[in-house]
């Protein structure tokens, strides 16, 4: 039983290694086509073997994270509601999806933006169930804070099993790689147990208590954004509305950097909202455990708690200074 747990933990990162690889060297694998999907067939049996140990697209299974009931429940909410822009599997391959900027998220290789766990860690359940109740401004992502429990953690559940579900693919996709051929029902059943392990329990990063802004900490966070140590005008540039010339190029008018997604990564503007919300504890989160599958870093082993303090009062100050 150790040995398939260590086996699935395995297949997660190089999952997440093929993903990784295929995203920032421009692969793409992420918006692959549905119907080139489903008519691959190398596609049909890879999806035949998580269908095994996943269940299908409407009877989706994840033996004791989730019950049976609620993810039904909750594929139905999704087909009605979500599928239109993120896919029925998850992949945001869809028309509607190709016409949005940002594009909606693709579940590819289970990586989410805005959560309270490690970089490498998969969000806990409150994340998503946050994310899916408050929407990410300013994008295509509507919040459903309208709606009840009743609706949200079905949906919560199922977009679970399918950033699951869409790891365990990655997974599956890099083990081929790696050791072919593959035996993929054995390979999706033996990383099974350690890949839902793995999500049972994410650890929670706790958040220290933030003291008021003042201008002394203003001050410190300016100096800390601007010089070498954290480097943040790099990327957000000097005045932070994210045209730092590691990137932006003026001259070609063109944005450098490519998120996981192989979609721009365009830094924020940090007088506008933020995606992640502009609650100070959401916004050290961000600046100490990164975004996944964004060139954005985390700073927990870089700055110390007093200097990502300083920095959350310093953008918040942004903030302010942008109101009329």
């Amino acid at each position: 039983m150790a040995n398939r747990s260590l086996l699935g933990l395995a297949l997660v990162c190089a999952g997440c290694f093929l993903a990784l690889l295929l995203s920032f060297g421009g692969g793409g694998a992420a918006n692959s086509d549905e119907s080139n999907r489903k008519s691959n067939p190398q596609m049909q049996a890879l999806n035949a073997a998580l269908d095994l140990a996943y269940g299908t697209l409407r009877n989706p299974r994840l033996g004791d994270l989730e019950s049976s009931e609620g993810l039904r429940a909750g594929a139905r909410i999704w087909s009605n509601k979500c599928a239109h822009c993120h896919g029925h599997s998850g992949l945001a391959d869809t028309p509607t999806a190709s016409l949005l900027v940002p594009r909606p998220r693709s579940f590819f290789s289970g990586f989410v933006k805005y959560k309270s766990t490690g970089l490498v860690q998969p969000p806990s359940r409150e994340d998503l169930k946050r994310t899916i109740q408050q929407g990410i401004p300013t994008t295509s992502m509507a919040g459903f804070s309208s709606f009840p429990d009743t609706i949200l953690d079905p949906i919560t559940a199922y977009t679970r099993w399918l950033l699951i579900r869409n790891q365990a693919l990655a997974g599956l996709q890099a083990q081929q790689m790696l050791d072919p051929p593959l035996d993929l029902p054995s390979a999706a059943l033996s990383a099974r147990e350690g890949l839902l392990a793995n999500w049972a329990n994410p650890k929670t990063i706790p958040v220290p208590q933030l003291g008021r802004s003042n201008p002394a900490a203003v001050a410190r966070g300016k100096q800390l954004f601007h010089g070498a140590r954290a480097a943040c005008s790099s990327c957000h540039g000097k005045n932070g509305v994210g045209k730092g010339p590691a990137a932006w190029d003026p001259q070609q008018e063109v944005w450098l950097l490519k998120d996981l997604w192989d979609e721009e990564a365009r830094p924020r503007d940090l007088s506008g909202p933020l995606l992640g919300g502009s609650d100070p504890l959401e916004v050290w989160r961000r600046i100490a455990l990164g975004i996944p599958g964004t060139p954005m870093q985390s700073n927990l082993n870089r700055l110390d708690s007093v200097e990502i303090e300083d920095l959350v009062h310093f953008v918040l100050s942004l903030q302010t200074e942008s109101q009329p």
